[in-house]
């Protein structure tokens, strides 16, 4: 026994590294993912968007309101964070399709919390807790708002039902396999897939698995024809175009980005091709709302690539001028996109704020406007409604 706690300890140490969660994450279109966050939704843009950032040193959340001119983020209280304990090391956050509710996957305390979102303000109400399995690191949101999926790192996949009156979850049963060690889980815009990237340096594979949904109990089931396909080490984060045609997955140890197409009746993946981002351990990856660009965050270097998407086939190609921008901050962690299509955003664990930076909608170009403080160990971000 103390064999597998001294292993797990190690793992988590690792995870440190590597940690999301979007998601919109569904994702940054995170709800992100889960990263992160791309889930899609006919739910129209509330006129106020707010962004969650989680801080899993301090144990809290940051709040902040999106300006809807600037793209500045303002903290919603004096303090700008808010306290999730008795949940430990939050690391991603995902936002139901109708921006009524919020859940915290926490990777200490084993479990994910449920809050309500005041559409007004952002403010969080805290709703409960459910158990998860061991170090859940990413959540993601059906688009029905039906169900919810976390990635464990160091186990499978939970599954739960949402209430649609209260958002308490319902776990679904059993956590299922997805390989050795999940990182990001993602639902497709139909809400009929789940994606999971798996990997960890020590196992042979790494991969990404794909499930289809069981419309009445949000169960997953591998999906029949390729369930299983192969990405480059460390496939540590994956995010989905607004089309729902293609993936796009950033894998950490081998600095790549990797690009699939998903069938449309089936939910495969076939691969479509894997560059270089231009940076060192690549951490999460974003498309903004009109499916032109893609955005990879690199934790090794602190900056971003930023690639163009062929509308046809999927295939990722760095734009020409500026494909790399610096990013000002120590051990850059998570990007996300705003639901207008104009602002990026990306925290940092070891700097205390975030980055805000402007898109130019023809280039793809990122210009750096500014910093916002936040808490300790920023891991995920999610903006509300973001694609």
């Amino acid at each position: 026994m103390l064999t597998a706690i001294q292993g797990r300890s190690r793992s988590i140490g690792f995870l440190l590294m590597w940690l999301p969660a979007l998601p919109i994450l569904g994702s940054l279109v995170a709800c992100s993912d889960g990263g992160g966050g791309a889930v899609a939704s006919s739910v129209p843009p509330p006129v106020q968007h707010y962004a969650y950032v989680a801080n899993t040193v301090d144990n809290a959340l940051s709040i902040y309101k999106v300006s809807a001119g600037t793209g500045k983020l303002e903290q919603l209280t004096t303090s700008g964070t808010m306290s999730v304990l008795p949940s430990i090391s939050p690391t991603l956050v995902a936002v139901d399709p109708s921006n009524r509710f919020a859940y915290v996957a926490n990777s200490g305390s084993h479990d994910v919390s449920a809050y309500s979102i005041n559409m007004s303000t952002g403010a969080l109400t805290f709703i409960g807790s459910a158990p998860a399995g061991l170090n859940p690191i990413s959540v993601a949101v059906a688009p029905s708002g039906r169900f919810l999926y976390v990635a464990n790192q160091n186990g499978g996949v939970s599954a739960f039902r949402i209430n649609a009156t209260t958002g308490a979850l319902t776990s679904v049963g059993p956590d299922v396999a997805a390989g050795g060690e999940p990182f990001s889980v993602i639902v497709d815009p139909t809400g009929r897939f789940v994606y999971v990237t798996s990997g960890h340096p020590a196992n042979i594979t790494n991969d990404v698995h794909a499930f289809s949904i069981d419309a009445t109990t949000g169960a997953l089931t591998p999906i029949p024809v390729n369930p299983v396909v192969p990405a480059p080490a460390i496939p540590v984060h994956i995010t989905l175009h607004p089309s729902g045609k293609f993936a796009f997955v950033a894998s950490g140890i081998s600095s790549s980005v990797s690009a699939y197409t998903i069938s449309n009746t089936t939910g495969a993946l076939t691969p479509v091709g894997t560059l270089p981002t231009g940076g060192t351990g690549p951490r999460a990856v974003a498309v903004e709302a009109s499916g032109r660009f893609a955005y990879v965050v690199n934790v090794g270097s602190n900056d971003v690539s930023i690639f163009s998407i062929d509308a046809t086939t999927g295939a990722l190609t760095p734009i020409p001028v500026n494909p790399v921008v610096p990013a000002p901050g120590t051990d850059a962690r998570f990007i996300a996109v705003d639901p207008t299509g104009r602002f990026v955003y990306v925290t940092y664990f070891n700097s205390p704020h975030i980055s805000t930076f402007s898109m130019n909608s023809v280039t793809g170009e990122l210009t750096h406007l500014g910093t916002e403080p936040t808490g300790a160990g920023s891991v995920g971000i999610t903006v509300t409604n973001a694609l």
